[in-house]
């Protein structure tokens, strides 16, 4: 069958810091998940060619989960799946009932140098082919608990309230290999689940251990989706020739709802911004074939006006891979000025000696430097098109800024520490300076005086009289410098 669209939701959050490979992967083996290393010269030769060829080399190692990689920061897990395994949206908005049922073609989880991770749902539709119904299924379908709760005129949670905008009624994921997977958010109503719980769907597929991790968006998951559908891109093409496409008078709103997630009328209701933000968020370098690329903070979307399995091959391998590492870039970008954060706190509590300080910083700063050289790349492809979106997709972002912020925020602690171990050893050198002080007095009167003073005992008296006077003097003077 034809696939009208594809739905890749992803879920980036990060990890405890104290896990390490092998921990990771008895939890991951205990919870039915396998690890899947990327076999170049297995399966697909050709698409496994072109998909390592698309990259730089020195990039491969934060992109595959490659055993032969010096680089290696990626480690990739999946579950088994069958044909009949799939993820439905019911969405119920206001008293109007639609359901979805996509076919799962991927469930996997990708961790990053052990402190960051993405679980994804690769999500094929053969049957819904009108631009409302892929706008219901990327903003129902990627929620994964209420944004905000309303109340009844009585005082209680009126849940319908939310999903009459944009929560579904009920996500369900059945697999066959085990039982199905079901949230319809109602524990929200009963006034005890805090925001930021992982919903039924995705925490019955991870480890208990996990449950409890931060994650990266709010009460939503990214989005990456290819659509095919030959009129809509039509009128993106006719319109791209003046541009009225950025036009918000107009009723077509469909590009602007596709990019940015809305299921109704556009979430920008400015006329000058919302033309800026569809320009600066719309890829267009082959508007005229009917192909359009849109990316925002929460989604990757390509439209297409023709069938095409080489354009949909890039979207489940290729542009996967990019925003996964993008996403990924972000997490960890977020893990470390969290942990930076952790430490000045303790620091102002005055809960870490200065050995434990150097420890603590030592570590976030070689973890760092790793992140910097294998993660954080400013470029990943040598290929036009690779290197426009990706540039696109960390602007979105705002991956270069957080990566500066962080990188002056390590630097601030690393000197903090410096100038503290400076002045820890300019302390010692003080105390020895004051002990060499204090012998310095009895070695000159020796020296002056000869050892034979114990022939004369009142020299001797008078001698050591004067001795600890002045040692008395000294000791008051460095007393009262001290209380300086």
């Amino acid at each position: 069958m034809d696939t009208h669209s594809y739905h890749i939701f992803m879920f980036p959050f990060s990890l405890k810091a104290e896990w390490n490979q092998n921990d990771i992967d008895k939890m991951l083996t205990h919870a039915s998940w396998v690890r899947k290393q990327f076999a170049y010269a297995d399966g697909d030769f050709a698409s496994n060619f072109s998909e390592q060829g698309y990259f730089y080399d020195f990039s491969s190692g934060a992109l595959f989960d490659d055993p032969e990689s010096r680089n290696r920061v990626l480690a990739t897990y999946q579950l088994a799946i069958d044909e009949g395994d799939t993820y439905t949206i019911n969405i119920n908005k206001k008293g109007k009932k639609l359901s979805y049922t996509l076919n799962v073609k991927k469930i996997e989880l990708n961790i990053y140098d052990d402190k960051a991770a993405i679980l994804s749902f690769h999500l094929n539709n053969s049957q819904y082919t009108e631009i409302q119904d892929i706008l219901y299924i990327n903003d129902y379908g990627r929620r994964i608990y209420p944004q905000y709760l309303a109340n009844d005129e009585n005082g209680r949670i009126d849940l319908q309230k939310t999903k009459n905008s944009f929560l579904a009624d009920s996500i369900c994921l059945r697999l066959s290999r085990k039982p199905s997977l079901e949230d319809d958010f109602s524990s929200y109503a009963r006034k005890s689940v805090p925001p930021y719980t992982m919903p039924n769907f995705i925490k019955g597929l991870l480890p208990e251990a996990m449950h409890e991790c931060r994650w990266l968006l709010d009460d939503r998951m990214f989005v990456l989706s290819y659509y095919c559908n030959t009129d809509f891109a039509k009128k993106m093409s006719a319109y791209g020739t003046d541009g009225s496409w950025l036009d918000p008078k107009r009723p077509e709103w469909d590009w602007y709802q596709y990019v940015f997630v809305d299921n109704d009328d556009p979430t920008c209701q400015d006329e000058e911004m919302f033309k800026d933000q569809l320009r600066n968020a719309t890829y267009t370098r082959w508007s005229n074939y009917g192909t359009f690329y849109g990316i925002s903070r929460y989604s990757f979307t390509c439209l297409i006006g023709f069938d095409s399995i080489g354009l949909l091959n890039h979207v489940k391998t290729m542009y996967y891979r990019m925003v996964s590492l993008v996403l990924a870039q972000r997490v960890l970008s977020l893990y470390y000025s969290r942990e930076i954060s952790e430490i000045s706190k303790e620091l102002d509590e005055d809960k870490l000696s200065n050995k434990q300080l150097r420890k603590r910083v030592s570590i976030l700063n070689r973890d760092y430097l790793r992140f910097v050289n294998n993660v954080y790349f400013r470029e990943i492809t040598p290929q036009d098109q690779g290197i426009e979106l990706y540039e696109l997709l960390q602007k979105q972002m705002n991956i270069t800024r957080d990566e500066e912020g962080l990188s002056r925020e390590v630097e601030q602690l690393y000197h903090y520490v410096t100038m503290t171990n400076e002045e820890s050893r300019s302390k010692m050198t003080d105390y020895l300076s004051i002990i060499a002080t204090l012998f310095l007095v009895p070695t000159l009167i020796t020296g002056i005086w000869g050892m034979n003073l114990a022939e004369d005992s009142d020299k001797l008296y008078w001698i050591w009289t004067i001795l600890a006077v002045l040692l008395a003097v000294i000791m008051m003077i460095i007393m009262f410098r001290k209380r300086r």
